[in-house]
């Protein structure tokens, strides 16, 4: 499967395939699929929940009391919608990795999207088991 270079975006919009769609069967470039959704959005929304969750872990740890219900339920909130975007935006570079000029790059990002999703996955399921011992 490979771009049709001479559709420009306001042509693959009128054609059915509005942003989502486009990226979701595979038929946006492949450097719009990695760049702006993976890198920028997924990054973006990764460093939001984490940096909340570290700022809710710093605000709660002033007080005399911890309360686990809180800081755990606003984790798996974020941990959640971070897998969740991950996961879409991972299938977005995935499936647009064909529509690239050269191949070696398609293959690039399938490898870096493979590597981070496990590495966030171990990341974000490991901070449960080591932080909440016991909920694990």
């Amino acid at each position: 499967m490979s771009l049709d270079s001479s559709k420009t975006a306001a042509q693959i919009d009128r054609d059915g395939s509005g942003y989502f769609e486009a990226r979701w069967k595979g038929k946006a470039p492949l450097w719009k699929a990695f760049w702006i959704d993976f890198v920028f959005w997924g990054q973006a929304v990764a460093g939001t929940c984490y940096f909340g969750l570290i700022f809710l872990i710093a605000h709660f740890s002033s007080l005399q009391f911890w309360p686990i219900p809180k800081v755990m339920s606003y984790y798996l909130v974020s941990a959640s919608l971070f897998m969740v975007v991950l996961f879409v935006v991972s299938v977005f570079v995935w499936k647009c990795a064909p529509n690239t000029g050269r191949p070696l790059w398609g293959y690039f990002s399938r490898a870096i999207v493979a590597i981070e999703f496990i590495l966030f996955t171990r990341k974000y399921l490991g901070f449960v088991y080591v932080n909440f011992p016991q909920f694990s």
